[in-house]
């Protein structure tokens, strides 16, 4: 599970995402839980695996083509 680094916050605020940064800031908290094995809601599951795909995309899309090497 990642969590939105303000770089990545300023894109998830941006089309084709269009999250609203508070909802970041939620599910960033709902994130956290699942990490720590606190279980959440099954709709909140749902938009939380939503939210760490488009991050996860972000984050890839960021990296550099010799951090794959690494």
């Amino acid at each position: 599970m990642y969590e939105a680094k303000e770089s990545e916050r300023k894109i998830l605020a941006e089309p084709p995402y269009n999250y609203n940064i508070e909802a970041i800031d939620l599910l960033d908290t709902e994130s956290d839980k699942v990490r720590r094995g606190i279980p959440i809601a099954l709709p909140n599951t749902i938009v939380v695996c939503k939210y760490q795909s488009d991050l996860q995309e972000i984050k890839k899309c960021q990296k550099k083509w010799w951090h794959f090497w690494a």
